[in-house]
């Protein structure tokens, strides 16, 4: 089951949380790695047919894994999207607004 929350931070902290959550995902890329490096390894047994029963585990697993990180790589780069879209906009100051023009006494 996936849960969705918010919370929020302050603009200077944007960045930092996006990366707290990119960085959460670490054990999952290790994960990658090690599944690729075995899927790599059995199938290039020599002497030994290949187990493509474990193969395709293995290749199941490794997509399962692929899609976690994608779902999690495309929320922080909607975060940093979000992020740089608020940077772009220049609100005026409030000491710039132009006062009210006053009507001309008859």
């Amino acid at each position: 089951m996936t849960v969705k929350f918010t919370y929020t931070v302050e603009d200077d902290q944007v960045l930092e949380e996006a990366a707290k959550l990119l960085g959460l995902q670490a054990p999952g890329v290790q994960t990658l790695i090690n599944t690729f490096t075995s899927i790599q390894q059995e199938l290039q047994v020599k002497e030994d047919p290949v187990n493509i029963t474990q193969v395709l585990d293995s290749l199941r697993e490794f997509r399962k894994v692929l899609v976690l990180l994608d779902i999690r790589a495309a929320e922080v780069a909607n975060i940093v999207k979000s992020y740089s879209a608020l940077q772009l906009v220049d609100p005026l100051p409030i000491e710039a607004a132009a006062p009210p023009e006053e009507e001309p006494a008859s």
